[in-house]
């Protein structure tokens, strides 16, 4: 049973939910005042600092309000093959490992006070605290999921665009909310949407670029492959290149490991859970045979030589990544033509 006085923000609308957290603390602000209300971050907290704010009983007051947003992964150790989960290494304080320990969490949430109200905000990096969140607190949820909900959401926020503009965005920036937010907001003080419109003032996102060009190669469309990856390359700086690159091999490692760990007996759902990939794409991957799946194995080997080629500085030409990229992707046609 939810406990009354614990509350569990969630979900990917993050303008939507601090909109509602602010209107929580002015309404709390007009009732209390200032004096038992406290807003911090967890990355700013020891574990026992944390436990005596959150014991601690209103002063003076019928209620106290703290609001926490914790908004960072606890670091859970390397996995053997750090290829699979991209995380940043967080140097932590003395003792703020207890944040990963669901004891910890257990004992904290059993020591509020009833009349101390408290606001988990943005959990999901610390999966003990949104785990037990989740079972006894009252849950606020703003989040929306999925392309046709994402639709709905694009639609409700742009009441000019056409369900088929909608998807056109969804199909050009990708599924993160938080882009789409920044590309709402300019789209917004358009007097019209349309293609032209949508083109025109938004940025394609380095997933949907990857997932694009990944797509033309397994494929086997490498001449469009080829164009796409020019174009893509065409408004970077050397720096931006790197950038890119890096980004592109790590879309290309995914796509690789998915259709190597499907084709060993793992189902398709619990590959594309490990690597972090949306079902579309998943679908799209694992439609290809064997054969094509060990010809693009090969693509993705030598087109990780121009990793090699930047750690060792060897930079030939201002166009050695597009002609480095059109030699492995001869070598892959070949291979996909039995030569």
């Amino acid at each position: 049973m939810a406990l009354s006085h614990i509350f569990h923000f969630t979900g990917n609308l993050q303008l939507k939910r601090e909109a509602a957290l602010l209107a929580w603390q002015k309404a709390f602000r007009d009732k209390h005042g200032d004096l038992n209300l406290t807003r911090c971050q967890l990355i700013d907290l020891l574990p026992e600092q944390l436990a005596g704010e959150l014991s601690t009983p209103p002063f003076l007051a019928e209620k106290r309000l703290t609001i926490v947003t914790v908004g960072w992964k606890i670091p859970v150790g390397k996995k053997k093959d750090s290829t699979y989960i991209d995380e940043e290494e967080i140097k932590m304080p003395a003792n703020m490992e207890l944040y990963g320990q669901a004891e910890y969490w257990k004992r904290l949430i059993a020591n509020i006070p009833d009349s101390h109200i408290v606001a988990f905000v943005a959990t999901e990096g610390i999966p003990p605290l949104s785990e037990l969140l989740n079972n006894v607190a009252t849950t606020k949820d703003y989040s929306v999921d999925g392309a046709w909900e994402i639709q709905n959401y694009i639609q409700n926020r742009l009441p000019l665009i056409s369900p088929q503009w909608a998807e056109l965005l969804v199909a050009r920036i990708g599924e993160n909310i938080l882009l789409l937010e920044n590309e709402i907001q300019k789209l917004a003080l358009l007097p019209k949407i349309t293609e032209t419109e949508i083109i025109e003032n938004t940025i394609e996102s380095v997933d949907v670029q990857n997932f694009k060009l990944i797509d033309l190669i397994l494929a086997g469309n490498c001449k469009e492959a080829r164009w796409l990856f020019q174009k893509y390359l065409k408004p970077l700086d050397k720096k931006e290149e790197v950038l890119f690159l890096n980004a592109f091999l790590g879309a290309l490692r995914k796509a690789w490991l998915y259709m190597g760990m499907v084709g060993n007996g793992l189902s398709p759902k619990s590959s594309a859970s490990i690597l972090g990939l949306k079902d579309f794409v998943a679908q799209k991957y694992q439609r290809y045979p064997l054969a094509r799946i060990r010809a693009f194995s090969t693509f993705y080997e030598n087109l990780i030589q121009a990793d090699l080629f930047i750690k060792s500085w060897q930079l030939i030409g201002d166009d050695w990544l597009l002609h480095h990229f059109e030699s492995c992707l001869l070598k892959y046609n070949s291979t996909l033509k039995g030569g």
